[in-house]
């Protein structure tokens, strides 16, 4: 839960507080992001004085059901310029001076409410989702070239910088995230792995005395030594199943040597379900190799910097793309997690990009929401195609959309103060509708007796395979047909249940993974 404090920046006017609305209180990053924009307004004004109004910043929460948000949190304000600095020409200046100085106070979302007023907001004081991230970074010669538009030093107070300053806002720890370092030039060097250095301190100076390598930009080499020797869950990253995003962010700034083009290698840690940013910086940067190795979308994963001096603005850009990693599904596969409060998770089914899905939520404590959508990736209550509200055991949502190819993602979303676990698994929807089915036998049944059939698929496939996910003694699956066959005399007495999960999938075909 973030620490919410009272704004007394005297160039602010603040609105009126009321029973629910408190302008002025507010988050300490919100309260910094501020004070920069009102230095910015008051340079463009030539004024000492008061050249913003606050409407509104944080609100208390309301127990009327509605969706918490930012201002809940504290971490959006409504801002408008005062009247005094409207001028003759509003738009004009709002176009002029307003727009430009909300966009050099780098705030991490900002929304158009209207003529003259701006929704601003920004990330949690320090990211609370945990990570599994490896900055990749290059070390070649022109990083420390003056003709390359390098400069001595650069690699230690520029680029060992900004890994220190992103890592920062992460909480590392064995039970947090997890941080690795590797350098490439001529040659590659694994700096730490991903269980190194559990201890931020530790970590920071860790990474502060890194030694500058030099040579030639071998990209391809360093990507391979991420997914062969670094990706693993002995050097420190958790399983899957542990829903523990996996990032991995390469700062470049030149061009890969010949061979060393790095986008089989990309492709191949995003096919793990591997989240890459790709940072270029100068104006040597083949753009074309920044987007072969970013993840989709690019507006989010690829960023590009003019000089060595502009690396402190994408910090906090930077900060906020790695701490909303969703976490990446395999098909079929259930990954436990557990938020916190009015926490969020969100995650990226590994084959997404299907017509027909299912979504199946297990809360094992508190209550959630779930949204689904292709059209964001952070679906929630104010943005979402599906949803299912206020679940508590099991919930399955079908995703059914014709010839859809977008990719879907999810949100999970705390819905109610205290700790909430669940596991969630996204299987392709091989059956029309949910696929649950009740099955009375009846007590002459015979062993041998066939006391299910599968209904028809949406495919046909020779090679489906179907598997008892929880056998039960009485019972046996025919591997081809799906078929349920009593194998052993069932109990005597009424009243007797029992339930089966079966896995439908296809041999040859991994995305096609379903549930019945």
């Amino acid at each position: 839960t973030a620490v919410l404090s009272e704004n007394s920046n005297p160039a602010i006017n603040f609105a009126s507080a009321t029973a629910v609305s408190f302008p002025k209180l507010m988050s300490a990053r919100l309260t910094t992001k501020l004070q920069r924009l009102t230095d910015l307004l008051q340079a463009a004004s030539e004024t000492t004085g008061v050249v913003l109004d606050v409407q509104q910043a944080y609100v208390a929460p309301q127990v009327n059901g509605n969706e918490p948000n930012t201002f809940n949190e504290g971490r959006s304000a409504l801002v408008n310029l005062p009247t005094q600095l409207q001028g003759s020409n509003l738009t004009r200046t709002v176009d002029t001076q307003f727009i430009p100085a909300i966009l050099a106070a780098q705030f991490d979302w900002v929304k158009r409410i209207d003529n003259s007023t701006f929704r601003v907001s920004v990330t949690q004081d320090q990211c609370s989702s945990d990570l599994d991230i490896v900055f990749v970074l290059d070390g070649s010669g022109s990083i420390e070239m003056s003709q390359f538009g390098g400069a001595d030093g650069n690699f230690q107070s520029r680029i060992l910088k900004f890994v220190e300053d992103v890592v920062s806002n992460f909480n590392v720890g064995a039970n947090g995230t997890h941080v690795g370092v590797l350098t490439f030039a001529s040659s590659t060097t694994v700096n730490m792995h991903l269980n190194d250095h559990l201890d931020k301190t530790d970590l920071l100076n860790a990474i502060g005395s890194i030694a500058y390598p030099e040579g030639g930009t071998r990209t391809s080499s360093g990507l391979k030594v991420v997914r062969e020797s670094m990706l693993l869950e002995a050097k420190g990253m958790r399983p899957q199943s542990a829903g523990i995003p996996r990032v991995v962010v390469v700062l470049t700034d030149g061009q890969a040597n010949v061979g060393y083009a790095p986008a089989a290698e990309a492709q191949l840690l995003r096919d793990l379900g591997v989240t890459v940013i790709s940072v270029g910086i100068g104006t040597r940067v083949n753009m074309d190799e920044l987007d072969s190795m970013a993840s989709a979308p690019l507006s989010r994963n690829r960023f590009l910097l003019k000089s060595f001096d502009r690396i402190p603005d994408i910090v906090d850009s930077m900060t906020a793309t790695t701490c909303d990693a969703p976490v990446v599904l395999d098909s079929g596969v259930s990954t436990a997690v557990s938020i916190a409060d009015c926490g969020v998770k969100f995650f990226q089914p590994q084959c997404g990009a299907l017509s027909n899905l299912i979504a199946e939520l297990t809360v094992t404590s508190g209550t959630l929401d779930m949204y689904a959508s292709r059209s964001t990736r952070f679906p929630s209550a104010f943005e979402r195609d599906y949803s299912e509200t206020k679940v508590t055991g099991v919930q399955r949502m079908t995703i059914a959309e014709g010839n859809a190819t977008s990719q879907l993602f999810i949100g999970i979303h705390g819905a109610a103060p205290g700790t909430h676990t669940f596991q969630l698994a996204v299987w392709s929807d091989l059956f029309e509708g949910l696929p649950v089915w009740s099955v009375a036998i009846p007590s002459a049944a015979q062993v041998g007796d066939t006391v299910f059939a599968s209904p028809p698929l949406n495919v046909s496939r020779s090679s489906l395979r179907f598997d008892v996910i929880n056998p039960v003694s009485y019972y046996s699956v025919n591997h081809q047909s799906g078929e349920i066959v009593l194998s052993q005399a069932l109990p005597s007495g009424n009243n007797v249940s029992h339930e089966l999960r079966i896995r439908v999938y296809d041999e040859e075909l991994p995305c096609l993974n379903g549930l019945m």
